[in-house]
């Protein structure tokens, strides 16, 4: 018969979890084209569930990710000791995001480019800027002046149905702005993403932003000073008889974070897993010493309630901090740490390290796995709505969003771990070499999105044909190059270890 040693009480189910939780990073991030959120690349198609698909996978992604490195570390603990720990940790965690630093994000950075050139090359032929929009991009006030003299219409969009004024504001032209606003020129009227220049004074000046107007400018060769626009904003809000509270506070709050050159992108939690292996694991022995008192508490109901509220407490303070409402947690892609965001995520990898101590099957806390799921698909249009539409003027999430937002997140966090252990608790070679190849897939996935985003973005078809056409190829493509070019070299060894060898005993 077959046997593999190395194989003995390992959990299947939780090494189908986590990739099934690293491989909907690609669904997430292919959404984002042709979702009503600011996004690299625009696709023609907005499509509002594909707004709806980014949330809902984002409130519980990485909050699941996350309790399972912590549940895998404390595992790694009981069997190798704290050295072992830290010594496999900076081997699977810290190298790949050292190595991935010099070679993924290189490609990141040309696949924007690249994608921006397949767009304009797939586009319909059709009218693009006129002299009044690249004269408003320049921010030649004068030659404004002088064109809306003689004629030209302020209101004129170009081929994605921007109008002069959605440039002046996106771009930070503030006197361009003014000047169209005196002429004419729409404040509500919608592009072809069904955004308005209003949409655009008031949108929050988030790194994300900032990074799109950042790309724009330079493709289109325009100079922009990038610490300016959001103040420039601000400014034409006043001017045109509105608050922009959200404007200053988003300006001060990014003002550290807007100022580093360098940016983790999509491996910032690998270098947030860093940090908190680091914190953390040297408190797991403690953690073992009173797990005996906490066994019979830990995946009791009452954990749940107090775990649910210091969720929800820290997702408003996050929404807080940005001085706009957030669905699901914030993340922060540069290398000084947000405590807030260390915080959120250190409380699902502490819980599961307690749960790897206090319930190592998992049993007891997912028995009523159904329940936990139907809670979460009821609780999370609740706060989408609670999120979108804020009462009485806020600005911020209130405390009855984050709750449902918490509930919807744990919902699915425990109901996903309690489907996994029912349906894939036994081994299959195919699911070991999906859960595998999720790492490498992860790492690499997104140049390649970007780049399949710009080719699709002008398809006459549907969001989801093309959501699935571009996580199917990425999958693929990826998936053939790990087993072929990955799995059997130093790479796979460093990002799974060496694969064990199957014996055959009599």
């Amino acid at each position: 018969m077959n046997t593999t040693t190395s194989q003995e009480n390992r959990r299947h189910d939780l090494d189908a979890l986590r990739a099934f939780a690293m491989l909907l990073g690609i669904v997430l991030h292919g959404a984002l084209s042709m979702a009503p959120i600011p996004w690299l690349v625009e696709d023609d198609v907005r499509s509002h569930g594909m707004g709806m698909l980014n949330h809902f996978i984002h409130v519980f992604r990485m909050p699941l990710f996350f309790l399972l490195s912590g549940y895998f570390s404390m595992l790694l603990w009981q069997r190798r000791g704290l050295g072992g720990l830290l010594r496999q940790r900076a081997l699977r965690i810290f190298l790949p995001l050292f190595v991935a630093i010099f070679t993924v994000l290189p490609l990141l950075a040309i696949s924007v480019p690249v994608a921006w050139g397949l767009s304009e090359d797939a586009k319909a032929p059709g009218g693009g800027p006129s002299s009044l929009h690249w004269a408003v991009g320049h921010g030649d006030v004068e030659e404004c002046e002088r064109l809306l003299e003689s004629g030209s219409d302020p209101n004129l969009g170009d081929d994605r149905g921007s109008t002069p004024l959605h440039w002046a504001i996106f771009f930070g032209r503030e006197q361009a702005a003014l000047t169209l606003v005196d002429a004419g020129a729409d404040l509500k009227r919608k592009n072809v993403d069904g955004r308005t220049p209003l949409d655009e004074l008031m949108e929050p000046w988030t790194p994300e932003v900032r990074s799109i107007c950042e790309f724009l400018s330079s493709l289109l060769q325009l100079e922009v000073d990038l610490d300016e626009v959001p103040a420039a904003r601000a400014r034409i809000a006043t001017s045109i008889g509105l608050e922009a509270p959200m404007l200053v506070s988003s300006e001060e709050l990014n003002k550290e974070e807007t100022k580093s050159a360098f940016e983790l992108g999509h491996l910032w939690f690998l270098w947030y897993l860093t940090l908190l292996t680091s914190l953390l694991a040297p408190l797991f022995a403690l953690l073992a010493r009173a797990s005996h008192r906490l066994s019979q508490a830990a995946a009791s109901p009452l954990t749940m309630l107090a775990l649910i509220p210091a969720t929800a407490f820290l997702l408003k303070s996050m929404s807080n901090s940005t001085g706009y409402p957030l669905f699901g947690p914030n993340t922060s892609i540069v290398l000084k740490p947000d405590l807030l965001i260390l915080t959120f995520y250190g409380l699902f990898f502490g819980f599961g390290a307690l749960l790897r101590l206090v319930d190592p099957d998992t049993r007891r806390i997912t028995r009523r796995w159904p329940v936990w799921i139907l809670i979460a698909l009821v609780a999370f249009p609740m706060a989408l709505h609670a999120t979108f539409e804020p009462q009485d003027g806020e600005t911020s999430m209130g405390a009855w969003a984050a709750l449902l937002q918490a509930v919807a997140c744990w919902g699915l966090v425990i109901g996903l771990l309690g489907a996994f252990q029912r349906v894939l608790s036994k081994e299959s070679r195919f699911a070991r070499l999906v859960s595998d190849s999720s790492y490498w897939i992860y790492l690499m996935h997104l140049p390649l999105v970007i780049i399949l985003q710009g080719l699709v973005s002008h398809w006459q078809a549907s969001a989801v044909l093309k959501l699935l056409t571009t996580c199917s190829i990425t999958f693929v493509a990826l998936f053939a190059t790990y087993l072929v070019f990955v799995r059997p070299t130093p790479i796979g060894w460093m990002l799974n270890g060496r694969q064990p060898r199957r014996k055959k005993v009599d």
